[in-house]
């Protein structure tokens, strides 16, 4: 929400989280984030500074052997067969997104995120999470820990490895569009169109972004009391299709359900809910992406503050094990 917003705060609500549905995104297709249809109520220039951090093992095999296999001391013989993929790596990025208001209910937007990809510093720490609850560690453990890897098995049954093309640090891809405000309330409903331009240089071979790729979305908000719901439906179409070894989806729908407890005029707690249709025809990344994030809003100086902590759910192989997201909303004019 636009900075200098107060009244009537229990009867709007601080808005949902700026966070997307993720799934493998720092390395596949990227869907777009959804914002309520009064995201940009006050102010000519609206920014939000977002950061997240992911930890990320997807992992699936598909083998006739039996475990347990030793990769390091025996990879030529290391049952991969096609449809078995690795993809091992924490990704950290910094993300500016600024808004101009054209009109009481027109804005233009524009984002662009600076990705690192390095070793799991988190490893550990998810390792030890899983063993004291009991919760299987899906052969994370017997992999080497604080590692960048990217395997996949092409249907002649050659492991491909891209590893050394994830580590660094990249540009992404520049997203350009706009939204339009359709109704205030009872409920408020917002549209919006985006267009995200092929700039990034992560170069994993086969698997470049080229292209531009089109979202349509609409949103919905409600209140009642203390409590806002946030609901948005989308659709994106994407200017480019995967190789022969990862067919990659031309088109994806996506789903966001929030709610926000108004704890007090400054602070809120909140869940929020991102579905997406699945990436690619590939075991595993053909399972739709769910992801819930449970976190705060907080008045903080002149901007709104948000936090959250994500956690993947039903499927666990095509999304990062768990990821920090924050992020700071100001307005100065």
């Amino acid at each position: 929400m636009a900075i200098g917003w107060r009244a009537p705060a229990l009867a709007a609500g601080m808005g949902p989280f700026h966070l997307p549905a993720l799934g493998p995104a720092e390395m596949f297709r990227e869907t777009p984030m959804f914002i309520a249809p009064n995201d940009h109520a006050e102010g000519r220039l609206q920014t939000t500074i977002s950061v997240r951090w992911l930890n990320v093992w997807t992992f699936n095999i598909e083998a006739d052997a039996e475990e347990p296999y030793d990769w390091e001391k025996d990879p030529e013989t290391y049952p991969f067969q096609h449809g078995s993929f690795l993809v091992d790596f924490e990704s950290i990025s910094v993300i500016p997104r600024v808004s101009f208001k054209l009109t009481d209910r027109m804005c233009l937007e524009a984002k662009i995120p600076v990705i690192t990809h390095s070793g799991g510093n988190l490893d550990r720490i998810i390792e030890g999470f899983h063993d004291a609850f009991g919760i299987n560690q899906h052969r994370r453990d017997k992999w080497e820990r604080d590692s960048t890897s990217l395997l996949y098995v092409s249907p002649d049954g050659e492991i491909i490895d891209q590893s050394d093309n994830v580590s660094g640090i990249f540009l992404g891809n520049v997203v350009v569009g706009g939204s339009y405000r359709l109704r205030d309330a009872g409920p408020g409903v917002g549209v919006r169109f985006l267009a995200k331009l092929p700039t990034s240089n992560i170069k994993v071979n086969g698997w470049e972004q080229e292209g531009i790729d089109l979202s349509f979305q609409t949103t919905f908000s409600w209140n009642a009391g203390r409590v806002s719901g946030y609901h948005g439906l989308g659709i994106i179409y994407y200017g480019s299709d995967g190789t022969r070894e990862l067919a990659l989806k031309k088109e994806r729908f996506s789903m966001m359900n929030s709610l926000e407890y108004a704890w007090s005029d400054d602070f809120s707690l909140l869940a929020h809910l991102e579905t997406v249709s699945a990436a690619a025809d590939y075991p595993e990344l053909d399972n739709p992406v769910v992801e819930l994030t449970v976190g705060f809003k907080q008045r903080l100086g002149i901007g709104i503050l948000e936090f959250g902590i994500i956690e993947n759910l039903f499927f666990f192989d095509n999304s990062p094990d768990i990821g920090v997201h924050a992020a700071y909303t100001f307005s100065l004019f």
